[in-house]
């Protein structure tokens, strides 16, 4: 007998979406939702849980660049920076560079994030769908 084996995005396709807006809620929510804000031509959420669109809720440049300038631990930088990825890598490396850090591999992800920033990403991973 053939088996064949399906991933959850192959069983159900139409919430993959859902799943990366619930993923990039957490994530909001762990790196500081002050550092996001809503695209032009969007009405902003009055909550990050409330958010029906991942637009209501894009990384706000001028305020990440201002808190990755910070004292914070590199966990939390490279976490926030990750998550401004997702929405534009571009932008991400640009301020990597101007930050004069190293990008980020898979190994130094796990070993500097903890579960919940780690199963974000991998969430966002997993149901990334295109900005």
């Amino acid at each position: 007998m053939n088996a064949t084996i399906r991933t959850l995005q192959q069983m159900n396709p139409d919430s993959s979406a859902d799943r990366f807006l619930d993923a990039w809620k957490r994530g909001v929510k762990l790196a500081g939702q002050y550092l996001f804000t809503c695209a032009r031509g969007y009405d902003p959420a009055p909550s990050v849980d409330a958010a029906t669109s991942k637009w209501q809720l894009i990384p706000n440049m001028q305020a990440v660049e201002g808190y990755a300038r910070m004292p914070v631990s590199d966990g939390e930088r490279m976490f926030l920076l990750e998550m401004v990825s997702f929405y534009n890598d571009d932008d991400a490396a640009e301020l990597k560079r101007k930050l004069r850090l190293r990008r980020s591999t898979v190994g130094t992800l796990a070993i500097r994030l903890d579960q919940d920033r780690r199963n974000v990403l991998a969430d966002l991973l997993a149901n990334y769908g295109g900005w």
